[in-house]
């Protein structure tokens, strides 16, 4: 009985560290050429995108919400689920500053319930 609750206990693990891994958002995450997480953490609030375009390089993509800003996006996910880091600078077009700056992990949850054919 004993060996059986060892073999159970060592597979629980091994099934759970896979599970980590396949949904761990640093092993997810691709970043920008050039990109560097101290420099990252430079970039401060009412900068110019012209200081964080030199501490940065060219973000990854650069979408736009229809209200004036641009998101420059130094990170995206290899695939989906999309667990990842996000390191985004949220840019007002009209003035050309930093008016936020997205430093977060982002855990898609409802990913590992649907695949990406049934969520269209």
């Amino acid at each position: 009985m004993k060996k059986v609750i060892q073999i159970i206990s060592l597979c629980l693990i091994l099934l759970l560290s896979i599970l980590f891994y396949l949904t761990c958002p640093w092993s997810n995450t691709h970043y920008a050429p050039g990109y560097n997480q101290e420099a990252f953490k430079k970039v401060k609030i009412g900068d110019m995108a012209e200081i964080v375009e030199q501490l940065l390089g060219k973000p990854i993509r650069i979408p736009k919400d229809g209200e004036g800003h641009a998101y420059w996006a130094y990170s995206r996910t290899f695939n989906t689920p999309e667990h990842m880091v996000r390191r985004c600078i949220i840019i007002n077009e009209s003035t050309g500053k930093v008016v936020r700056i997205d430093d977060k992990i982002v855990w898609d949850y409802m990913a590992l319930l649907f695949s990406p054919s049934s969520q269209e």
